[in-house]
């Protein structure tokens, strides 16, 4: 007899988290042992993941080779993400600076930031323009201390506590910035719970190919 599906996940814990991340990115229908390695889970932890995914009609599996694939990754995030996560409940701090957006930027991520949500999406982004500069950082109350002297401008820079942890979410500087900032994925999640799906159309692309809005 196979194991019930459970009736709620919480799709923002690390491990659950790692688990969507690999599933959503999958560019071929996966075996859960695949995604066990992937995401460093147990397979217990995985099944568990795929059952719920299928009992809601999220995911379903092959009759020729057993292998699963989600029907529609851009409608699952976007359904249930906001309602187990906001980005509300992680800003720390907001504090309007002197100084261009570029220049603050670049301060931030020397002490230790990575660009978040519109920051970062502007990375991506072809149309996107960022009027604001939004952070994580592993201290944000250090580093709203460090931005006091800069404090009496117009812009203003958001500091986030990442409540999902960051790894396997973080770019490295390449050809598109010099600037850590979130990954792809990350980024859209993070608008996402932030009830701004609407400015990532082109994430939505990138990732898997569906235009939305």
């Amino acid at each position: 007899m196979s194991a019930q599906a459970p009736t709620r996940i919480d799709l923002t814990a690390p491990v659950n988290y790692r688990i969507l991340r690999t599933v959503l990115l999958s560019k071929e229908p996966f075996l859960q042992r695949d995604v066990a390695r992937a995401a460093k889970a147990q397979p217990t932890q995985v099944g568990r993941i795929v059952r719920w995914l299928e009992a809601h009609q999220h995911a379903t599996r092959r009759k020729e080779d057993g292998r699963y694939e989600v029907i529609s990754p851009s409608s699952l995030v976007v359904a249930l993400l906001p309602y187990q996560r906001t980005m509300s409940g992680s800003i720390v701090g907001t504090v309007k600076v002197r100084g261009k957006m570029d220049q603050i930027a670049q301060m931030l991520v020397k002490e230790g930031a990575t660009l978040c949500l519109e920051s970062a999406l502007a990375v991506y982004s072809e149309y996107f323009r960022a009027d604001r500069v939004a952070v994580y950082h592993p201290n944000p109350e250090a580093l709203l201390s460090k931005l006091a002297p800069n404090e009496g401008g117009l812009l203003p820079v958001g500091v986030y506590e990442a409540d999902i942890p960051l790894d396997g979410d973080v770019e490295k500087p390449d050809s598109k910035s010099r600037l850590r900032r979130t990954t792809p994925f990350r980024t859209l999640i993070d608008l996402i719970c932030d009830n701004r799906a609407y400015a990532a159309k082109d994430l939505f692309l990138s990732l898997w190919g569906v235009r939305f809005g």
